[in-house]
């Protein structure tokens, strides 16, 4: 028996419950915290104090930034990441576009890291990631596998393992896939990674080195855990996919989608928190990894988007049993921690 863990951005945006903080009055709390809310994405070129301070840092990105937070606030219905992804294809026409591109993903690194730092310090390690995972530790003892994927940028997932029974490191990236008993998979990558690229470091290596000669830079498929622009002589660029519709890239080893799809032959149950399975590239590896037949609870923001969710995986044909698939009643990722849920589902 194993578990499958699927973390979207629903989860980090609703990683603190206010319940648990009663004496500082939970309204006002995640209020005054706000800024620091880990974004949805389309909350993430919008107008807040620490945001504008990192888009004065990446002029390359500054006109693009404008144009999508001006659509965002015109139309309550638009996409950023289908509006990404039309930028991102725009490149064979206009090379300029890998500059922008370049500038945007360190803007992101950024204020992710700094939304997930802070977020994760405001609630003093009470986060419902913590939370989820010590239920979940206690579960697999003494000998079920766990495989943790998450498609948030943040490292507060990191952070709560080094809670769990066993506390993992991440020094190095292949230590996310070293043990059988747990795993963790970032497709999209992470605030503390870097990709190398083929080219060399060069004394001026630097963001601005980086952006400004992004359109002749190539990416190897070399992994590092590091939010440096170099290491050693080595070039890195940051590790993050630019958050777009349909088939994302990947940006983490090889290996580690290798070991996702080998380490499905085992799960039992499917849980999936904020995560819209949008993502055809990726949900393409579950199904060979042998998704269909497996047990899903979904849980979203309200049982609505959990429908959508479960709409998406079988318009994928991702899955084969509808029934197979339960969408939770609570109002996202804190409510559903409140009650026994959990327990239910890993016990059917």
């Amino acid at each position: 028996m194993s578990l499958l863990v699927i973390f979207g951005a629903g989860a980090s945006y609703d990683s603190i419950n206010p319940r648990a903080f009663p004496d500082k009055q939970p309204t006002r709390r995640i209020a005054q915290i706000a800024h620091f809310r880990p974004p949805l994405a389309r909350e993430l070129f919008e107008d807040r104090g620490n945001f504008n301070l990192a888009v004065a840092s990446y002029p390359q990105a500054q006109g693009r930034i404008m144009e999508l937070r001006l659509k965002t606030v015109s139309a309550a219905d638009f996409n950023v990441e289908r509006e990404l992804e039309q930028i991102k294809q725009s490149a064979g026409g206009y090379p300029p576009v890998l500059v922008e591109l370049a500038a945007i993903q360190f803007y992101l690194r950024r204020i992710i890291g700094e939304c997930g730092g802070n977020w994760q310090a405001e609630s003093h390690g009470l986060t419902n990631y913590r939370w989820l995972l010590s239920r979940i530790d206690r579960w697999r003892y003494p000998d079920k596998k766990v495989i943790l994927v998450t498609f948030n940028y943040d490292y507060m997932l990191e952070m709560s393992l080094q809670g769990v029974t066993e506390p993992m490191v991440f020094n190095k990236i292949r230590e996310y896939i070293a043990r059988d008993d747990l795993k963790v998979i970032r497709p999209h990558g992470s605030v503390t990674w870097g990709q190398y690229f083929q080219e060399r470091a060069t004394p001026e290596a630097s963001e601005q080195y980086i952006i400004e000669h992004a359109a002749d830079l190539h990416l190897t498929d070399e992994f590092v855990v590091t939010s440096a622009q170099a290491v050693g002589d080595r070039l890195v660029s940051p590790a993050l996919a630019i958050p777009v519709e349909g088939k994302s890239d990947f940006a983490c080893p090889p290996d580690h989608i290798t070991a996702l799809v080998d380490g499905m032959q085992d799960v039992t149950h499917v849980l999936i928190v904020g995560w819209r399975a949008s993502e055809s590239r990726f949900l393409d590896q579950l199904k060979e990894g042998g998704l269909a037949d497996k047990r899903i609870l979904v849980v979203a923001n309200d049982q609505k988007e959990a429908e959508k969710t479960k709409q998406n995986l079988l318009t994928t044909g991702s899955i084969k049993y509808p029934d197979f698939v339960t969408c939770s009643s609570r109002p996202g990722f804190s409510a559903f921690l409140e009650d026994d849920d959990l327990e239910n589902f890993l016990r059917s």
